[in-house]
């Protein structure tokens, strides 16, 4: 398939490397330039952004290997960095480009996704905007059944808080495409490890006119689906199905990878917009939704590829709709160290050790995009390349409206 994009690498992305989320969309926002252009640009990102990672072990980067779902490592930026820029695979052109409908369309024709769990899937699919924007598309959600009542599901950073105001779409049972300022009334918080959704309650006049998802917990065996629409000005027919793989669970956080036939694993860095989609799984012949996207590692390269995360609904909607008063226990080497409302979140962690100028930082962890193994009940796995030692002081950071530090020394 000739693609109109060469879908990037990633390596421009912001500040961070493994703090990267879902590339913004955006028309033009880097051009096209020359070949040599190009590459100097790109190599100059992967400098910048290898160099100034705070997560630089001593020699080597740490990544998730995809694969085999173990850490692996990269060397750190050398002068055979330039030598070195083809391994890492960066990509020949650098367009930021929102896929168009067409290619969302015949992306969704190659899907390793049966068709009739997308008919199934599809009546359930909702699609939210900024109130008083007009027709911008921003997310993706998705109709759900709890207790009885519908809802519309989507994600926290596209939703917020309760009290938030949504313009969302939604189908009924007949085909009709309705639209409502929606509410926000039950929230969680913002992360790869927290309980990244917001919901919606569906009108009363539709709670019965709605085709709703069932919840079901994730079964690590079976494939998992993604759906959502990709494009600008998507209608309800138009999304991209992706089949996907789970890596593996912490906490409230599925881990997974994806499968798009024909593509090599830079693609999905220029795909924008599943935030909120539906992660699907059929059991027993019908589809549950077990996960709501949250957004993904970007590549590096062909061998490390995107890593998709997504909220684990099984987990924390019971928790955001029956028990709000919830807090999680932070744990640190299987010590207890602060109690942690689901509304609020990790934001940072750091490690300190006495010096001889006084207390040094020794490692720091941003937790917002954290891609690693990490859990609040094992909380030192985010600190798996660093040797910790006795008399270290590990500070926590906490969000809630305002920050405020734990700290914990080890013993």
């Amino acid at each position: 398939m000739k693609r109109k994009f060469l879908l990037l690498i990633a390596l421009l992305f912001s500040a961070t490397l493994l703090q990267a989320q879902l590339v913004p969309a955006g028309k033009g926002v880097l051009k096209a330039v020359t070949k040599t252009g190009t590459q100097q640009v790109v190599k100059r990102g992967v400098t910048d952004a290898l160099t100034t990672n705070l997560f630089l072990s001593p020699t080597h980067l740490p990544l998730q290997n995809y694969a085999t779902n173990s850490l692996s490592f990269i060397p750190k930026p050398t002068v055979s960095l330039e030598a070195d820029i083809s391994r890492l695979e960066v990509a020949q052109q650098v367009l930021w480009e929102r896929i168009t409908l067409e290619q969302q369309r015949e992306f969704a024709r190659m899907a390793l996704v049966p068709a009739y769990l997308s008919e199934q899937v599809s009546p359930s699919l909702a699609q939210i905007f900024l109130p008083d924007r007009g027709e911008d598309f921003v997310a993706n959600g998705f109709i759900v059944n709890y207790g009885g009542t519908n809802w519309v599901a989507l994600s926290y950073h596209v939703g917020g808080k309760v009290g938030n105001k949504r313009l969302i779409k939604i189908l009924l049972k007949d085909g009709t495409e309705v639209s409502f300022n929606g509410i926000i009334e039950v929230a969680g918080n913002a992360g790869y490890h927290e309980a990244d959704v917001s919901f919606v309650r569906i009108p009363a006049q539709w709670q019965d006119q709605v085709t709703a998802l069932e919840v079901a917990a994730p079964d690590p065996e079976l494939p998992v689906y993604s759906f959502g629409s990709v494009a600008e000005n998507s209608q309800h027919n138009d999304f991209f199905p992706v089949k996907r793989t789970i890596l593996g669970q912490n906490g409230t956080s599925i881990r997974m990878t994806h499968d798009i036939p024909g593509d090599d694993p830079l693609n999905p860095a220029s795909i924008s917009g599943y935030c909120g989609s539906p992660i699907i799984q059929e059991i027993d012949g019908a589809p549950r939704v077990v996960g709501v996207f949250t957004g993904h590692v970007n590549p590096v390269s062909a061998d490390y590829p995107a890593i998709s995360f997504a909220i684990d609904l099984s987990k924390t909607m019971p928790i955001l709709m029956d028990n709000p008063a919830y807090t999680r226990t932070l744990m640190f080497l299987g010590e207890p160290v602060a109690q942690i409302p689901i509304n609020e979140r990790l934001e940072q962690m750091s490690v300190y050790r006495d010096g001889p100028s006084g207390k040094q930082l020794v490692s720091m962890r941003s937790m917002y995009h954290f891609p690693n193994n990490f859990s609040y009940e094992n909380a030192e796995q985010a600190f798996f390349d660093t040797e910790l030692r006795s008399g270290d002081v590990v500070s926590f950071l906490i969000k809630n409206r305002h920050y405020y530090t734990v700290e914990y020394t080890i013993p």
